[in-house]
């Protein structure tokens, strides 16, 4: 099946160069890698049983830094601990470290992917 879609242009060059760089045979091959990757990593989420233990990895810019304490706020029962750096440029990083049932796991990562404006956000299950 063929799907086509439109980029910016910072992401074609971003593509082109992993495609140089790390010796995928196209663009299409690149796409499939990510989304299988990115299917994953959501499978594993959507399938979490009982008690979960998970590491979130948050970039974004300083002026977002209340929307990110709210929602941790929200769900300081799952919280066990967290680091917050201001780095160059106006911007945060923050790791949080939590725990708790599946269904308040999935209710905090959801949560923070619907942050605006964040750079990254990486959830890591143990």
């Amino acid at each position: 099946m063929i799907v086509s879609l439109s980029l910016p242009d910072d992401f074609v060059q971003g593509m082109d160069r992993l495609i140089r760089e790390r010796g995928y045979k196209g663009r299409s091959e690149l796409v499939r890698a990510a989304l299988r990757d990115f299917l994953n990593r959501h499978k594993e989420e959507d399938e979490l049983k009982g008690h979960v233990n998970a590491i979130a990895v948050l970039g974004y810019p300083e002026r977002m830094e209340r929307h990110l304490s709210d929602v941790r706020h929200s769900h300081n029962d799952l919280l066990t601990s967290m680091l917050h750096a201001h780095t160059t440029n106006g911007r945060c990083a923050t790791i949080l470290v939590g725990e708790g049932a599946d269904h308040k796991m999935k209710k905090f990562f959801a949560e923070l992917r619907g942050l605006k404006e964040l750079d990254f956000l990486n959830i890591t299950l143990l």
